[in-house]
């Protein structure tokens, strides 16, 4: 799946809303990824237990089959880039609900807008 969020973050990556982009070498490019989803999902991924819900960028729900070909699957793909709070939730509302039918995923609107920097 490192193959799919270094797509996501090649194409997206100078929108506001997009993962962050840094350079990497080819020697470090796997750890540079596994922290940018960790980056990107702790400030893309908001879980709440209480509403047995998610919110997330929408870049989740753009392109959804990539990461899963069903809810529980591609709720399951967030579980290990998530901060452990965030980690815990999920994954008890996906115990009580395998099959993720009653977990309520909202998307955010994409910020288009460029992350680049002032000069």
């Amino acid at each position: 799946m490192q193959a799919v969020f270094q797509r996501y973050a090649a194409a997206r990556g100078a929108a506001a809303s997009g993962p962050p982009i840094r350079t990497s070498r080819a020697s470090t490019l796997d750890e540079g990824l596994a922290a940018a989803a960790e980056a990107f999902c702790a400030a893309a991924v908001r879980v709440d237990e209480s509403k047995n819900s998610i919110r997330t960028s929408k870049i989740f729900g753009w392109y959804y089959p990539d990461f899963g070909n069903s809810k529980s699957e591609r709720l399951s793909w967030l579980l290990p880039h998530l901060p452990a709070s965030a980690k815990e939730a999920l994954g008890r509302m996906l115990a009580k609900d395998p099959s993720a039918r009653s977990i309520g995923v909202q998307y955010d609107p994409y910020d288009w807008a460029t992350n680049a920097a002032e000069e």
